[in-house]
């Protein structure tokens, strides 16, 4: 936060404080504050950049509109939704008036505004939105292949959560196939999609095809992606709820046990996250007679 205050100085004794590299370190620095939880400082830097661009611009253009939509991010993590969802709306509408369809910056506000209504539980609305952004994007996948890729993830948790099943799949299983030849395998995005997988073979009571998936995420995180110990704990608590599933209990435990250290030496034993994982334990420990 030091470094991205300094520069700000720098910037506007030389440059003014509308240049608009001096707005964008500005959302750095929001950033940085949005991610420590200091929301009211993010809040207020987004504010004054979104009216610096909307004297300077008018509120008919695309600068304005980006900036719309990084203060309704923010209202989002704030579990202001409906501030939110104003905003997104606003963005959107003007997005519309000035891109073409397949625009990179109109798909990931349409996106950003089903996650919104998929968060509040109108998976209907979130499913038409991601209908219509990867209709109108289908031919414009290349150099937007993560984007696109997280579209067709998210628009698979929205039909999932209405128990389209099948549905569910066929569109993860695009995914797979975009990323594999897109981004390849190595990252967290690809990850993602074999644990969904993996999750989503499990509601179909396909255990070992869950497990083939959730192993392969495992390998995969463990081999390329080993800092990030927070993804490879709920890949590890997935396997071990997947082997309880079956009454594997002894074959669940450690996947469990080293999914909970992870957990609590990062998060803490009082978070949520832990917690649910202590509760799997337990859970195993009442059935096979131990205590831990």
């Amino acid at each position: 936060q030091n470094l991205f205050l300094e520069a700000i100085d720098i910037l506007k004794n030389n440059f003014g404080p509308n240049y608009p590299t001096t707005l964008k370190v500005k959302i750095n620095l929001a950033n940085s504050y949005k991610l420590k939880g200091n929301y009211q400082e993010a809040r207020n830097i987004l504010i004054s950049n979104l009216e610096i661009v909307k004297k300077k611009n008018g509120v008919n253009d695309i600068t304005t509109a980006k900036y719309q939509s990084y203060l309704a991010d923010l209202y989002f993590e704030m579990d202001l939704y409906k501030k939110a969802e104003d905003l997104y709306l606003i963005s959107l509408d003007t997005l519309k008036g000035l891109l073409k369809p397949e625009s990179r910056d109109l798909l990931a506000t349409k996106n950003r505004l089903a996650l919104l209504y998929s968060e509040q539980g109108r998976y209907k609305e979130a499913e038409e939105i991601y209908k219509e952004a990867l209709l109108s994007y289908k031919n414009y996948i290349k150099n937007n292949e993560i984007l696109f890729s997280s579209v067709l993830n998210n628009l698979y948790v929205v039909l999932l959560k209405q128990g389209k099943l099948q549905e569910a799949k066929s569109q993860l299983l695009r995914s797979k196939k975009i990323a594999e030849n897109s981004f390849g395998k190595k990252n967290r995005e690809y990850i993602t999609i074999l644990s969904n997988l993996g999750y989503l073979n499990q509601r179909q009571l396909k255990y070992e095809e869950a497990q083939l998936y959730y192993q392969k995420a495992l390998k995969i995180s463990k081999n390329y992606l080993a800092e990030n110990k927070l993804l490879i704990s709920n890949i590890l608590n997935n396997i071990g709820t997947n082997l309880t599933t079956q009454n594997l209990f002894l074959e669940a435990e450690p996947y469990l046990i080293e999914a909970y250290n992870i957990n609590k030496n990062i998060l803490g034993k009082e978070h949520t996250n832990t917690s649910l994982i202590s509760l799997n334990l337990a859970f195993i420990y009442s059935l096979i007679g131990e205590e831990n």
